[in-house]
C-alpha cells in the first residue's frame, strides 16, 4: 500500500495545502484528493512540484509498506473501543478511514474540556 505522506510535509513546512496547490498550480480539491489517498495515480511533474516547494525527496511524501494497512486498522480500533468501522466507513480508503478515525477521536476530546476527568475518562473508555 502507498501512504501519502504529504501532511507531514506541510506542516514540517508551514505552508497550507491551499498555498501548496496555488504554487504548484493544481485545484486545492485534487490536492485534497492526494492527501487523503483517494488518488490512483499522481503525474510525475506534479510530484516534482511538490518536491520543489516542500524542499523534499518523493520519499518524503510517498512510503510504502504491506504492514501500514493492519497497522491503520488496528489503530482505528484502539481510538474506537475495539469496534470495527461502521458500515459507511468501510467504503472509504484505508488511508481515508486512518484520518476520519483521528479526526473522531479529537473531537471526542476536544468536547471533553468542559467536563469533569471522571466523566470524560468513562466516555474514553465506552463508559
Amino acid at each position: 500500500m502507498i501512504m501519502i505522506n504529504l501532511d507531514v510535509m506541510l506542516s514540517k513546512r508551514k505552508i497550507s495545502s491551499l498555498e501548496l496547490a496555488q504554487r504548484i498550480g493544481i485545484t486545492p480539491a485534487n490536492l485534497c484528493v492526494l492527501k487523503t489517498g483517494k488518488a490512483k495515480a499522481i503525474r510525475f511533474s506534479t510530484l516534482e512540484a511538490i518536491c520543489r516547494e516542500l524542499q523534499c525527496q518523493p520519499g518524503d511524501v510517498l512510503e510504502y509498506g504491506e504492514g501500514n494497512l493492519e497497522a491503520m486498522e488496528q489503530f482505528y480500533r484502539a481510538l474506537n473501543g475495539g469496534e470495527d468501522p461502521p458500515k459507511a466507513d468501510r467504503k472509504l480508503p484505508p488511508q481515508e478511514r486512518f484520518y476520519k478515525a483521528i479526526e473522531d477521536s479529537v473531537e471526542l476530546v476536544e468536547g471533553m474540556d468542559d467536563k469533569p476527568e471522571e466523566k470524560w475518562s468513562d466516555e474514553l473508555q465506552g463508559g
